[in-house]
């Protein structure tokens, strides 16, 4: 049996990771999690653990850390495999010498089929969804389907994130009940992910209702919670799956929990079973103030009016909500963002309104736009993205004002007597203060929009704090 490694920097529950884990358990193989910002020495840590195969979930904007790491861990015995939204669109990562295998695509059974192959490399060649070094070339392997029924695969692996107190105490547990978004948002993997695995099944699923509950309620019987976050993209696709699922969870469960719908797809009926199931906040997105720009350049799909109707029906409901948006998109002057984005969250009574910086991820409809619009060169590629949404890799001058605008955000939308003053203060050179405030502000949305106590977040915010401007 195979010992696997799964690496990476940031604190999260990574439940793409958990169901790897649990996947190869089931078949007698070893596993373990190593965080860098929960470990004294990750590469110390990693080596005496002696893994003969290291996964690493790589993000474009990351992927520049887990190669580097990737390299200090790289030895005779071990094989390192990348896995994730970044090799699934950048395969060509196999090309970096540390670099074993890439897995593109869902990666339970490749893993697996991996895992049961080790060491025998010529065996590893011939799994599908696996691009796999032998020698100086790389054998390139066709797609599988989809997994069909997510109800088949076993609950994700905990444990192996909750060897970390931080995480096992956190009252606050993530689940997934579904795989695949049908929207093609110009920003976004998902219209690029579907076009991957056309004629390979159906991109939507979503487990049974049944079957997430009894995977809260395991998790209830072995863990602190008080509240469940579901990752899913859009929550709410389904009405029927909706009603059946309010009805259970109310009488099994009786949790708080929050989750992400879409605008358009928010009701009356849709708004008051999530009430009546215990929701206490959604996330959704506007992304710009701008209904051309939200519409015409991000293709989101989703009107002004249908915005301010999920305001109202969620306030009416009692129900808090978070939303996400950008700043310096196409065409978009600061100006602008203030008259049109910032005015549109305060208008609606946004709880906790959260924005990032415009990252134009290559091989994106977006970028395509902005290429097509001599914005971006048409060899843009990865290796000029920042780390994370809230930063450019090199701001000019002319940047200052979105980049300190991002970081006041918060403050333009809640104050909105403040305006004037966050005018001015925007076009001042970007500084500690300004993000000082904004972590403060980022506490306060994750604290309310996550249902997470205090201590939580401040716990979090002392080990993380520094990956923000990574």
């Amino acid at each position: 049996m195979a010992k696997v490694a799964f690496v990476q920097k940031n604190i999260n529950e990574n439940l793409g990771v958990m169901y790897l884990s649990s996947y190869l358990k089931r078949s007698g193989h070893r596993t373990e999690c190593f965080i860098e910002l929960l470990e004294r020495d990750l590469i110390r840590a990693v080596r005496e653990y002696a893994p003969d195969v290291i996964g690493f979930t790589v993000m474009s904007g990351t992927h520049r850390w887990c190669i580097e790491t990737a390299r200090r861990l790289k030895c005779q015995d071990n094989l390192i495999v990348f896995g994730g939204p970044h090799p699934t669109f950048f395969p060509e990562v196999i090309r970096e010498p540390a670099v074993d295998a890439v897995c593109i695509g869902e990666g339970e059974q490749p893993m697996l089929e991996l895992a049961d192959s080790f060491p025998d490399l010529e065996k590893m060649a011939g799994i599908r969804n696996l691009h796999v070094k032998v020698g100086d070339v790389v054998v390139k392997n066709e797609l599988r389907d989809l997994v069909a029924d997510l109800d088949d695969l076993p609950f994700p692996d905990r444990e192996l994130f909750y060897k970390y107190d931080l995480l096992r105490k956190n009252s606050r547990k993530t689940v997934i009940t579904s795989r695949g978004c049908p929207y093609s948002c110009a920003f976004c993997f998902n219209a690029g992910y579907r076009r991957l695995y056309a004629g390979k099944g159906r991109y939507v699923r979503r487990r049974s209702v049944d079957n997430v509950l009894a995977e809260i309620l395991e998790v209830k019987r072995n863990f602190p919670l008080k509240s469940v976050f579901f990752q899913d993209d859009t929550f709410v696709l389904d009405r029927d799956w909706i009603r059946d699922f309010a009805d259970q969870y109310r009488r099994r469960v009786t949790l708080p929990f929050t989750c992400f719908v879409r605008a358009d797809l928010m009701t009356e009926e849709v708004a008051e079973a999530l009430k009546k199931a215990g929701c206490v906040c959604v996330h959704f997105g506007i992304e710009s103030g701008s209904e051309h720009i939200r519409n015409e350049v991000l293709k989101k799909g989703v009107s002004d009016a249908q915005i301010s109707e999920t305001a109202r029906l969620l306030k009416g409901q009692g129900i808090r909500f978070k939303t996400y948006n950008m700043l310096r998109l196409p065409g978009e002057t600061v100006e602008e963002a203030f008259e049109k984005t910032v005015k549109m969250n305060s208008t609606i009574g946004t709880d906790y309104p959260w924005s990032s910086i415009m990252c134009p991820y290559p091989r994106t409809d977006l970028v395509e736009y902005l290429v097509r619009q001599g914005d971006l060169a048409r060899d843009y590629a990865a290796e000029g993205l920042p780390a994370t949404f809230f930063n450019l890799v090199k701001p000019e001058r002319r940047d200052w004002p979105f980049v300190n605008l991002q970081r006041l955000f918060f403050y333009a939308v809640k104050f909105p007597s403040a305006t004037p003053l966050i005018q001015r203060m925007i076009h001042l050179r970007p500084n500690p203060l300004f993000d000082l405030l904004f972590l403060l502000a980022h506490g306060y949305n994750y604290k309310g929009s996550e249902n997470m106590s205090w201590g939580d977040v401040i716990r979090f915010g002392i080990k993380s704090w520094r990956t923000i401007w990574s």
